[in-house]
């Protein structure tokens, strides 16, 4: 946090604008590092040039750079800290920058102080070499006080909620705090009870005498370290980031005289909330001073944020330093993603240069604005990290992307989207499933939750994730496809719902064949069918494996779905369809199972059945259907299997994958399209695949060891990702934007991934 007074005499606030950094704003840099959550920490001072703690006992002189190691201080995981860093003694007007140990310093700053003054200053920093910062005086002489608040790391931690500016005390409104006097605010009314701590803006204005002013959990010992520091009449903000204490209450201090005190809320941490911390090198955004000062009343939009194919999701919120210097009036500073609000962020007298930490909401095209309240003023902004939507929780995270015509993405209605990005509010996720329009979330509690267009979504449509009524509350898996859905309980027992026609739903009932679609939308239960340890849902037709490795098939079976060796009459309707399960004929030792006939078995060879339409058996039969199983010829070793309408992918032990069937939009990753393959091919340059899927568009999907998703085929909505060029990929490319991916699932022109909780960018 910031110095405590001692015997330092406090100047005036009136800096002159000479002590900002130079004027150089260019394209705002890119993440360095993994998104990260906040590991708050009791405060702890690790540097005091003053008395050699953290670094020799000697002022910074100008021009000159210290190190400050703080690998003894935070994991090897941390990727950023978070530090109240204090200038105090300084023997010119001057500015202090602090950056990533072994990068190159750029023209942003933080810190900018007069001859004597001492000011404080909140950063987050990226670490550099061997988890250190470097501190950077311009000009003169000058100590600096650094305490470390927390950090910012990929294996622990809380994530972030930001929020538009709240004001929540303003003594102003009651009366003065003392001199040794505390005050308690109560942040109850404000966040969840799951927050750990809060991030606010504590401005001290009217200070009778110089002073000093802490914040600290309530209920704790009050650590000796300050956040502000004033001096006689002046006005200073400082950011603060304060674990939460008794009650969600923080206590702020008051050392010497009386001073108004002021808190803005920006946001709060806590294990439930859905943003995560990306540091960047630190990057300046704007500086009016190459353009003109902002006038009285005016607005300056900042783009601190530009998309790009690499990294093409807008952050929910920017970390900024802002400096405003050259006020031609007393005059605040308000940061806003839209509006201006009651709020504010920096505080100005006349010709003061002066700078705070602001984390602030960012619009969906990657700008914040800057309001001036009075005067003309220059300001700058500096960025130096982003907080990105993650998943709500601290489970699995699952993200979308691709089509969203009705609301398959999950995030509510809009344009189709390359980029992945998370699904609305759906924490604590085990598995997921994706059908044609409709996509399926299994809860760890569970519950199961839909949405899309589909017989199978409640209501037949939203695009915001919604419970599927009246399932048993112990699901264990979940499977879509085309209008319908089936879940496996616990207990063995297996449950269907969706579209009614063609007896997909397996509960014995014929609602004929044929019409438009029938939506049955209360989960029933599939007929006859206990101790099921596998099941997949195909276009029409449903599929289990029972614990004894037998299959069993019921709904369609126009093109010998159904594997029992009886073929439609479409005449008739006879044996076209099935409205309880029957079993597969000749069939054994299956352990999964996937759509429109295609079985793994223990022995690790796979079997096909039904449609052969674009050569789906995979046997280099010209028969248009198999009405039994049959092995694929030529595939052993293998560990994983995905078919969709047009596909066949195996994964082999070895990590190769295999593709037969269609090959129009260069589905079979072989580096062609067109003519489909009727035996399997191996896709080109992924050896190490441990899982694979298959997309109802033509795609198809592969896991590789190193958490990686690579995807080839149909890219018409833009599922294959932000890198992805063309309307198809004839050879695998990797989906950026997502890593720790443990299952994937295609939908029409869409797909589905659950990651890894901390997912990278």
């Amino acid at each position: 946090m910031g110095v405590r007074l001692l015997t330092v005499l406090l100047c005036a606030a009136t800096s002159l604008a000479f002590a900002a950094a130079p004027a150089s704003a260019g394209p705002v840099a890119p993440p360095v590092a993994r998104a990260s959550a906040f590991n708050g920490m009791a405060p702890e001072r690790v540097l005091d040039t003053r008395i050699g703690n953290g670094a020799p006992a000697r002022p910074v002189d100008g021009g000159q750079s210290i190190t400050l190691d703080l690998s003894g201080k935070v994991p090897a995981s941390a990727t950023a800290v978070v530090l109240n860093v204090t200038a105090t003694e300084p023997t010119a007007w001057t500015f202090v920058t602090v950056f990533p140990r072994g990068t190159a310093r750029t023209s942003a700053s933080n810190l900018n102080v007069s001859p004597g003054e001492t000011r404080p200053n909140l950063v987050t920093v990226a670490l550099g070499a061997g988890r250190s910062v470097d501190l950077y005086n311009n000009a003169g002489r000058v100590h600096l006080v650094a305490d470390l608040a927390g950090f910012y790391g990929t294996e622990s931690g809380v994530k972030f909620t930001s929020i538009t500016p709240a004001r929540v005390i303003d003594t102003r409104q009651s009366a003065p705090v003392g001199p040794g006097g505390t005050i308690t605010v109560d942040f109850s009314a404000r966040v969840p009870k799951s927050a750990t701590a809060v991030t606010f803006n504590l401005t001290g204005t009217d200070p009778t005498g110089g002073t000093f002013v802490t914040a600290w959990p309530t209920g704790a010992p009050r650590p000796i370290s300050s956040n502000l520091n004033l001096v006689p009449g002046q006005t200073s903000p400082n950011l603060v980031t304060v674990a939460l204490g008794a009650d969600r209450k923080v206590s702020l201090y008051n050392n010497a005289g009386s001073t108004q005190l002021i808190i803005d809320l920006a946001g709060w941490f806590d294990k439930e909330a859905s943003l995560l911390f990306t540091p960047a090198r630190p990057t300046r955004a704007v500086d009016t001073r190459a353009t003109g000062p902002v006038g009285p009343g005016g607005a300056l939009p900042v783009t601190v944020f530009t998309p790009t194919a690499a990294d093409p999701v807008v952050p929910a919120a920017v970390v900024v330093n802002l400096t405003g210097t050259e006020p031609t009036a007393g005059t605040h500073v308000i940061a806003a993603p839209a509006e201006r609000t009651s709020t504010s962020n920096l505080n100005l007298a006349p010709g003061q240069t002066a700078a705070n930490l602001a984390t602030v909401r960012v619009d969906p095209t990657g700008r914040i604005r800057l309001y001036n309240n009075a005067g003309s003023v220059h300001l700058i902004a500096d960025v130096s990290g982003y907080f990105f939507r993650a998943c709500p929780g601290s489970g699995p995270c699952v993200l979308s992307w691709g089509a969203n015509s009705g609301g398959e993405l999950g995030s509510g209605a809009g344009p189709n989207r390359s980029a992945p990005a998370p699904v609305t509010d759906l924490p604590g996720v085990v598995a997921i499933a994706a059908g044609g329009r409709e996509n399926l979330a299994l809860r760890g509690d569970g519950s199961v939750v839909a949405w899309g267009q589909s017989a199978a979504v409640p209501a037949g449509q939203s695009a915001r994730p919604v419970p599927v009524a009246g399932l048993p509350a112990d699901v264990a898996q979940v499977s879509a496809a085309d209008d319908n859905a089936l879940a496996l309980t616990s207990d063995g027992a297996v449950w269907a719902w969706g579209d009614g026609r063609h007896g997909q739903l397996g509960d014995g009932v014929d609602r004929g064949g044929d019409g438009a679609v029938l939506a049955i939308p209360v989960p029933v239960r599939v007929a006859g069918l206990t101790g099921v340890t596998s099941i997949a849902m195909g276009t029409r037709t449903g599929y289990a494996v029972a614990g004894d490795g037998t299959v069993w098939a019921w709904g369609s079976n126009r093109n010998g779905e159904l594997g029992n060796g009886v073929a439609c009459d479409a005449r008739t309707g006879a044996g076209c369809y099935s409205v309880v399960p029957v079993p597969v004929s000749g069939l054994s030792g299956v352990i999964a199972v996937s759509e429109d006939g295609f079985a793994l078995r223990a022995d690790q060879t796979v079997w096909t059945w039904g449609t052969n339409t674009g050569g789906l058996l995979g046997t280099g039969s010209a028969e248009p259907r198999g009405l039994t199983p049959v092995q694929v010829p030529g595939l052993s070793g293998i560990v994983g299997i995905a078919g969709s309408g047009a596909n066949r992918f195996a994964v082999r032990g070895d990590g190769t994958v295999w593709a037969w069937g269609g090959n129009q939009d260069g589905q079979l990753g072989i580096g062609v399209s067109g003519a489909p393959s009727a035996g399997p091919v191996q896709v080109s340059g992924i050896g190490d695949a441990t899982a694979v899927a298959a997309g109802e568009s033509g795609n198809g999907y592969a896991i590789r060891a190193d958490g990686s998703l690579w995807g080839w085929g149909n890219n018409s909505a833009g599922q294959l990702g932000p890198a992805a060029v063309g309307a198809k990929a004839e050879l695998p490319v990797r989906i950026t934007g997502i890593s720790g991916v443990l299952a994937v699932g295609g939908y029409a022109q869409g797909a589905l991934a659950l990651t890894e909780p901390n997912i990278a960018r």
